[in-house]
């Protein structure tokens, strides 16, 4: 029997005004390369395994540059209303990735932001 993934940290994006200077400066630092995907602009690779992602901070965002984490729920649409009801303030509310699974993306009372994410494959 395998564990369940549900509430464990599955992902990490960085979202950050200039990418392609996010990507050369982890690339450099800690060994990634960086590839692009369709669903996601900017993918770095530890070895052949993806290991995070970069993607542009919208400029309608006012927000500095910061590490985004995904944690795997079992329902994106009930943990973000429940996550509403407790304070969250929703930045992308629930969305389909086509061939990914679904997320979205809150904030909780005190700033910290988290997406909550469900693969199409759990």
């Amino acid at each position: 029997m395998t564990a369940s993934p549900f509430g464990r940290f599955v992902w990490h994006e960085l979202v950050t005004p200039d990418p392609g200077a996010a990507a050369g400066y982890y690339t450099g630092v800690l060994g990634w390369t960086a590839h692009e995907m369709e669903m996601a602009p900017g993918v770095c690779r530890r070895g052949e395994k993806d290991a995070a992602g970069i993607l542009p901070l919208p400029p309608a965002v006012e927000r500095p540059s910061q590490w985004l984490p995904a944690v795997a729920v079992d329902g994106v649409d009930a943990r973000t209303k429940k996550a509403v009801n407790r304070g969250a303030k929703v930045w992308v509310p629930p969305t389909d990735i086509p061939g990914g699974g679904r997320f979205s993306v809150s904030s909780d009372p005190q700033g910290a932001m988290l997406t909550l994410y469900r693969s199409s494959s759990s």
